[in-house]
């Protein structure tokens, strides 16, 4: 690719450029230690953070909006296949 005019390229386009130069340089390693270290850290820090409970609640949260989703779901397709009762004429 020629410096003096760089062609533009998207975010993603973008990014794909730079992990694949950061895997050349590094090798895939250092991906799955990164990773490694990452998911090890994230966890703990956000345990000693928030606690036990703020999991407990997270948790009871995310159930609780699946079942509101799945309830939600149900009542739309019983609406759906009700079928429309003509309206009584009035005399």
């Amino acid at each position: 690719m020629d410096k003096s005019h760089p062609k533009k390229m998207s975010k993603r386009e973008a990014g794909k450029l730079g992990g694949s130069r950061t895997k050349e340089r590094y090798g895939t390693e250092h991906y799955r230690k990164i990773g490694r270290i990452g998911g090890k850290l994230g966890g703990s820090r956000t345990k000693e953070r928030y606690g036990l409970v703020y999991y407990q609640t997270i948790g009871k949260m995310g159930g609780e909006s699946r079942k509101e989703k799945e309830n939600n779901e149900k009542q739309a397709k019983k609406k759906a296949t009700r079928t429309r009762r003509p309206a009584s004429k009035k005399r």
